[in-house]
């Protein structure tokens, strides 16, 4: 029986555009040595990472961002990915009681959850620690139950069990593990907004190599969620707020 952790971060959340929640899962060896190897590429000047604190005019910011790229995939970590362009099903959710849930947080933190649990061995295990996000903290707890009671066969165990072991929150300047996600889910916005930009291309590395689960959901896929959706989902959408 393996335990499988992922630690997953968002990226966009305010945004109508697409909004990203991605990081890397693996077990604890893999984990124990991306610790050392990503402090490694860190360099002795700088212990934690922080996309938005970056400065995209140094060329030092390309190399540091090459160095770390490449740490998760070299250590056994795989890519997690969920994501979803808010314009794409907004008009559906407009005035109703499902629309501040529907933003993109929630649909990209579902879409990552369900494809790594797919993904984990029938005899594993898995936990997630997710940025704490506050106002989304009571959504975010309703998707992970709402997983939990999915009747998909694929997300338990050959025993019956579901693979979904527990889940929890920490906050960014408290977990330093959370920083390849915020790199990631970065790096994957900046791919969808545009991929030839220099933040796109700098950012590619941790793109590289490796395994990767999940997706980010195309327009047909994010409108199916929602208007095929059993009740209550359906439902809420046509009660106005």
């Amino acid at each position: 029986l393996l335990m499988i952790r992922a630690y997953l971060d968002e990226s966009g959340h305010e945004q109508k555009q697409h909004v990203i929640v991605a990081g890397h899962a693996g077990t604890r060896d893999a984990w124990s040595k991306f610790v050392p190897a990503w402090q490694h590429a860190l360099g002795r000047q700088r212990k934690r990472l922080h996309m938005q604190e970056l400065r995209w005019s140094k060329p030092y910011t390309k190399g540091l961002l090459s160095r770390l790229g490449e740490v998760p995939a070299r250590c056994g970590l795989v890519r997690v990915i969920g994501g979803v362009k808010v314009s794409d099903y907004e008009d559906l959710v407009s005035g109703t009681e499902v629309e501040k849930m529907f933003k993109g947080y929630i649909p990209a933190l579902f879409t990552a959850v369900n494809h790594l649990l797919i993904a984990a061995p029938d005899d594993d295990r898995v936990q997630i620690v997710i940025e704490h996000q506050h106002e989304y903290l009571s959504y975010a707890e309703d998707a992970f139950e709402a997983i939990r009671h999915l009747k998909d066969k694929r997300l338990y165990r050959s025993d019956g069990v579901h693979k979904l072991a527990r889940w929890g929150f920490a906050y960014k300047e408290d977990e330093m593990l959370l920083d390849q996600a915020d790199y990631l889910a970065y790096a994957l916005l900046q791919d969808c907004r545009d991929p030839e930009s220099t933040r796109a291309k700098w950012c590619a590395p941790i793109l590289k190599g490796g395994k990767t689960c999940g997706e980010i959901l195309t327009r047909k896929q994010a409108r199916d969620v929602l208007t095929k959706a059993p009740e209550p989902l359906a439902g809420l959408l046509n009660k106005p707020l």
